[in-house]
């Protein structure tokens, strides 16, 4: 398979309200969109959108690079049979050196609807032969108090079994209270994944789990930087705990042997593609890891893709893809992705997948 065609979109998405990364508020997401034609005129879509405060890279740095990378990649052949495990994906810009993590994961979702298209299957069914056609989703909540407690109350009345918050924004005597009367609203209806995004240290992580009890809480998500301490704390607290900016700091061979750290969440347009992140999730269930496909705050573009390799190598696991409700608009034509707390994928067939031009400003 040849490209004839390689387009870019800008696109701006302005926030229902601002939410906080890293300690700065996100009000409008940006990013690019390539559109890839091939010989037969079919045309695959991917997003790239370094996420801020978090992505090496800035959209101006990614939207420099793809350009100046459209020569190149109009210039090759791809494969039209790969394999994951042979690292094929990657293989496509094998000739290149530092590729930013978005711009690669841009590059691959495009081949690979492109390559999905010409094939009549779904992106998951070329990553997997029996991917999962319903993927489960966790709800994402954030703010003060009161805030929390009327995005629970509403997720809960949504079927939502699994409810994401974000911690660590304020003093942990504030963390405290939230969880302690979100525990009391939600009671068994739903468990807590807690996300702090390394902004406690070993004791406030151990004070604020003897303090709210451990009844609803799945998991706690980057406690802590030091992942050493990760084995201590699970002993005492005996909470599970997620990885994710570990993943791009240590290497397998120190987090393959910390008890306790038992999830991994995976954010392909931050690791770089979905290559990368299927070697991750390999390793980890190797070692009886779960593995959670999450979004870096994409459009449903991005989302749509997340969803297909949540399906295909991270299945049966609540993914982490609900970020789509926080925007005012979107890229995409159709429903909503996420309904009553999931994604179906056969409500998506490629055949179907329509951008909204009029959102979008073309890059020449």
């Amino acid at each position: 398979m040849i490209l004839k065609s390689i387009r870019f979109y800008h696109y701006q998405l302005p926030l229902k309200k601002p939410f906080i990364i890293k300690g700065k508020a996100l009000k409008i997401r940006e990013g690019l969109v390539l559109e890839f034609k091939n010989e037969s005129g079919q045309i695959g879509y991917g997003e790239i959108a370094p996420l801020p405060g978090i992505s090496k890279e800035t959209l101006k740095q990614a939207e420099s690079q793809i350009q100046n990378l459209s020569e190149y990649l109009k210039a090759q052949s791809y494969a039209e049979k790969f394999h994951l495990q042979h690292g094929d994906l990657s293989r496509w810009c094998q000739d290149l050196d530092d590729i930013f993590p978005s711009v690669q994961m841009g590059i691959e979702s495009a081949l690979l609807m492109l390559l999905a298209s010409k094939q009549k299957k779904s992106i998951a069914q070329l990553l997997d032969q029996n991917p999962r056609p319903r993927i489960a989703v966790n709800g994402l909540a954030q703010g003060n108090l009161k805030e929390l407690l009327n995005e629970v109350e509403i997720l809960l009345q949504s079927g939502y079994q699994s409810i994401k918050l974000k911690l660590g924004l304020e003093e942990l005597s504030k963390d405290i209270e939230k969880v302690k009367k979100i525990d009391e609203l939600i009671q068994d209806k739903a468990m807590l994944r807690l996300d702090i995004n390394q902004s406690w240290n070993f004791d406030e992580a151990v004070e604020f789990v003897n303090k709210v009890g451990i009844r609803n809480i799945e998991f706690i998500e980057e406690p802590f930087k030091n992942i050493e301490q990760i084995p201590d704390f699970f002993q005492q607290t005996l909470i599970p705990v997620a990885l994710d900016e570990s993943l791009r700091i240590h290497d397998w061979k120190t987090i393959k042997h910390l008890e306790g750290a038992e999830i991994v969440v995976l954010k392909p347009m931050v690791l770089g593609g979905i290559d990368r992140a299927w070697e991750i999730a390999d390793l980890a269930h190797s070692q009886g890891m779960r593995v959670i496909i999450s979004s870096s705050f994409e459009s449903a573009l991005g989302m749509y893709v997340n969803a297909q390799c949540s399906a295909s190598f991270a299945k049966g696991v609540t993914a982490g893809l609900d970020t789509g409700h926080f925007f005012q608009t979107d890229i995409l034509d159709g429903h909503a992705l996420v309904e009553h707390a999931h994604i179906d994928l056969d409500h998506f067939p490629l055949s179907e997948i329509r951008l909204k031009k009029s959102g979008l400003k073309e890059v020449v």
